[in-house]
């Protein structure tokens, strides 16, 4: 039995992480020898350089201070419901 290192799969599992910038597209079937050999090369390159995701990834998420979550509008509605009821 040869080791999974020696599968091409595997081998163009890491390269496609250097190559593609990171982005994880498997070309192989699910369930298939060569998916999760793909997979598992992938995987590996991510966890030994884990810093280039930091990297290449770019957050766009700001969060505006004038939206208010659902929760809180809704806590407040059942709050002045409550208050309307008892009279205030």
């Amino acid at each position: 039995m040869s080791s999974i290192y020696d599968n091409p799969a595997y081998r163009e599992g890491m390269s496609s992480y250097f190559n593609k910038e990171g982005n994880y597209k498997n070309p192989y079937t699910s369930g298939t020898p060569e998916y999760n050999a793909f997979e598992r090369g992938w995987t590996q390159a991510l966890k030994r350089n884990p810093d280039l995701v930091g990297r290449r990834t770019k957050y766009t998420y700001k969060p505006s201070a004038q939206i208010k979550p659902i929760e809180d509008l809704n806590l407040k509605k059942a709050k002045e419901d409550y208050l309307k009821s008892k009279g205030y």
